[in-house]
């Protein structure tokens, strides 16, 4: 009954917790109301346990308010779940075959990423004032840089290392070296186009001016086009 089946979530998320002590634990529920979902939920309250961070797969034509606003709850005592767009993720992966893991980045299921490397779009700022600097000369060369460094990341884990040969995952078939990409993060966005604009008033600034929010969306889609030509 329903009773037992909670309890059982209670322990299996406590087994977790205290077994697997790394935040890239994740689980993901969604974006169907379902009775497990909602135990999951009130456990995760109940326990307040780290492990495992949670994500809800939100989409408002499947997803019920009362859902999400218990989920919404529970985010504001324990900080999980995180919400994903499922409409936008089903789109970007062609398939709902996704997991999200870490709060936001998606992978297929049996994927994963070999590893991550972050561009600091506030630091790199700071080498100009101009903005066709930026987006002409300083962010091809960072890209190069970073696509330089995941190659050769990708390259040791693979040719390097045993694991795709020996990890149990991979010979049970719970992973695939085919379905594995390196991870190109971005962070500072708002700072460097704050920085590169002089912007100093609230209105002018990132999130506000229209400027503002106009570079930004020039950088990343700058970014995506440079990342997709590695």
């Amino acid at each position: 009954d329903e009773a037992e089946a909670y309890h059982a979530i209670q322990l299996f998320l406590q087994h977790i917790d205290r077994t697997q002590n790394d935040s890239f634990v994740h689980a993901n529920l969604g974006p169907a109301d379902t009775r497990a979902g909602r135990l999951i939920l009130r456990a995760t309250e109940e326990l307040a346990c780290a492990i495992p961070n949670i994500t809800l797969k939100y989409d408002p034509a499947v997803t019920p308010d009362d859902y999400l606003q218990l989920a919404a709850r529970v985010a504001l005592k324990t900080a999980k779940p995180s919400f994903a767009n499922h409409p936008m993720e089903k789109a970007d992966f062609g398939t709902e075959d996704y997991a999200i893991a870490s709060c936001y980045n998606g992978f297929p299921i049996g994927g994963g990423g070999y590893t991550l490397v972050r561009l600091r779009l506030s630091h790199l700022a700071k080498k100009t004032d101009s903005p066709e600097v930026f987006l002409n000369e300083l962010l091809p060369m960072a890209v190069g840089q970073m696509a330089a460094v995941i190659g050769e990341r990708i390259r040791f884990l693979v040719e390097e290392t045993p694991f795709f040969e020996s990890s149990f995952l991979v010979k049970e078939g719970f992973i695939h070296r085919g379905l594995f990409s390196g991870m190109f993060g971005v962070v500072g966005l708002a700072e460097a186009v704050n920085h590169l604009l002089g912007a100093v008033e609230e209105k002018d600034r990132f999130g506000r001016g229209e400027a503002a929010n106009q570079l930004g969306l020039t950088i990343i889609e700058t970014l995506d086009r440079l990342v997709k030509g590695c």
